[in-house]
């Protein structure tokens, strides 16, 4: 399907692309601009939070160099920062419209510059390092939102989270680290089914961020909610786990294979 204005697009006012058209910017200055505006104007906003992970990305750009290049967007006054970035937030940013104004024609920045780390330095990697990381980092990232699509799947009729901030990511990444991600899968399948959390749904204490909390999250793995129901075996050979939400029967049917689906 072609691109549709009706889709979403971003108004930008004709003097900030002339402007910045006459600026010297490098691949990863004028990629972090580009997403800046689509976080911002796209949205009708003047500013809005990007850390420097998400701008990683959406630019499937090392997180060094964006941290490099970012910092001289703003030192050259082409962003501004209007929140520093805290422990549970990222940076607020907002492009500077009174570069705009400069008298400046053409402003030079720096050009990009390679990772090359020297010694023990091991936090710029280059190469197939690069490589390496960029392809853990996407594989993170799917794996955190197969288990959100599967949380809003097979636990509908629990609370569902509006969003899923830094802060849940890193909760979910951290249990997908300590069990794998088979059983965090099938620790939902498990809360789906538990008659005690089914009877809780409406409470003031359920809810997504409860259910990866680390202390509660090892008593579901362990079985303390886990459902005492008879299992009705759609193929005899088949093995998996239980698949299925709140069954007022008493009876759960198994599906195989449930991993390879999701």
């Amino acid at each position: 399907m072609s691109p549709q204005l009706e889709d979403g697009y971003t108004r930008i006012a004709d003097t900030i692309l002339e402007k910045v058209a006459q600026t010297k910017l490098n691949g990863t200055q004028f990629r972090i601009l580009m997403i800046v505006w689509r976080s911002t104007y796209g949205w009708q906003k003047k500013e809005h939070e990007l850390s420097e992970t998400f701008l990683s990305k959406a630019t499937n750009i090392h997180k060094q160099q964006i941290k490099r290049e970012l910092r001289t967007l703003i030192q050259s006054e082409i962003l501004t920062v209007i929140k520093e970035p805290t422990f549970n937030t990222g940076r607020v940013i907002a492009f500077n419209k009174n570069y705009v104004n400069s008298t400046q024609v053409s402003k030079t920045i720096p050009p990009i510059e390679l990772d090359t780390p020297t010694g023990s330095e091991n936090d710029t990697p280059t190469g197939s390092g690069l490589d390496t990381q960029k392809r853990e980092l996407n594989k993170q990232y799917k794996d955190t939102w197969k288990v959100v699509d599967y949380y809003k799947y097979i636990c509908s009729e629990f609370p569902q989270p509006r969003k899923i901030t830094k802060v849940r990511e890193s909760s979910i990444n951290a249990r997908i680290k300590d069990y794998g991600l088979a059983e965090v899968l099938y620790s939902l399948e498990v809360v789906s089914e538990s008659k005690f959390l089914n009877e809780s749904i409406g409470t003031s204490w359920l809810s997504f961020d409860w259910i990866f909390n680390p202390n509660n999250f090892v008593k579901i793995i362990e079985g303390k909610y886990k459902a005492k129901k008879s299992i009705v075996y759609e193929n005899d050979k088949s093995k998996g786990h239980i698949i299925g939400s709140k069954c007022n029967t008493g009876t759960i049917t198994r599906r195989p294979k449930v991993f390879e689906e999701w």
